[in-house]
C-alpha cells in the first residue's frame, strides 16, 4: 500500500494496488472517492484533508468496499505525518 499527502491541495491518495489505473470512480461521501478498476477498489482519495470528518470518510469508504479501516487509517496518518512524500507500508493479517 502506498499513500501520498499533497499538502498544497490538502488531498491524500492511498493506492491499494501497485497499478492504480482506474476505469471509474465512486464518490462515497463529499471528498471521499474510491477509484475502481474492473469493479475492484484500487485507490482511496480524500479531498479537503484536515477536516473533522476525515476518519469518518475513511470509515464510509472502508465499509462500502470491505476494506480494513484500521489499515487505511494507518496509511492516512503515515502520509499526513510525512507530507509531500510517498509512504509505502505493508499491513498483514492480525496476529493470533
Amino acid at each position: 500500500m502506498q499513500a501520498i499527502y499533497d499538502s498544497q491541495a490538502r488531498a491524500i491518495a492511498i493506492q491499494l494496488e501497485s497499478d492504480p489505473r482506474q476505469d471509474r470512480t465512486d464518490e462515497v461521501a463529499p471528498g471521499a472517492i474510491a477509484g475502481l478498476r474492473d469493479g475492484r477498489i484500487v485507490e482511496v482519495e480524500l479531498i479537503g484533508v484536515g477536516s473533522a470528518d476525515d476518519l469518518q470518510r475513511i470509515g464510509l469508504v472502508s465499509a462500502r468496499y470491505g476494506l480494513d479501516p484500521e489499515a487505511i487509517t494507518a496509511a492516512f496518518h503515515a502520509a499526513v505525518s510525512a507530507p509531500d512524500r510517498l509512504v509505502t507500508m505493508t499491513v498483514t493479517a492480525r496476529a493470533a
